[in-house]
């Protein structure tokens, strides 16, 4: 851009523009790599958390069998969100509204227990 004169600007498409800001962005984030060992850690214990639950629903446990699923499905929820979608290495943010999606579920879970639990 010449100082002073704007005639003189050179005019981007608007796609263009809108591809380099999103360069200039993406250039900006720090980039992180997983390395090849943690995802097999993490497939490892995401197995060994499916055969606990098959495992657990072999047993009669009354009421409790739904919270021992669902809290294991929770902790394998947790960790697809940490690693697999890189929350881990995400902004503070992003972390932030996850938690608040994921109290505002829960909240609405526990509510439908109660209300099966209390119906006559």
């Amino acid at each position: 851009m010449a100082f002073g004169r704007s005639d003189m600007d050179l005019s981007l498409p608007v796609t263009l523009s809108h591809s380099l800001k999103h360069e200039i962005i993406m250039e900006e984030q720090k980039h992180h790599i997983v390395e090849y060992l943690t995802n097999i850690k993490i497939w490892i214990a995401l197995a060994v958390l499916t055969i606990l639950t098959v495992w657990v629903s072999e047993f009669d446990l009354a009421m409790l069998t739904v919270t021992v699923a669902l809290t294991i499905a929770t902790v394998k929820a947790l960790l697809v969100l940490a690693y697999f979608m890189h929350l881990k290495f995400d902004s503070k943010i992003l972390i932030i509204m996850v938690i608040v999606t994921m109290i505002i579920f829960l909240s609405m879970i526990i509510f439908t227990f109660f209300d099966y639990l209390y119906r006559r």
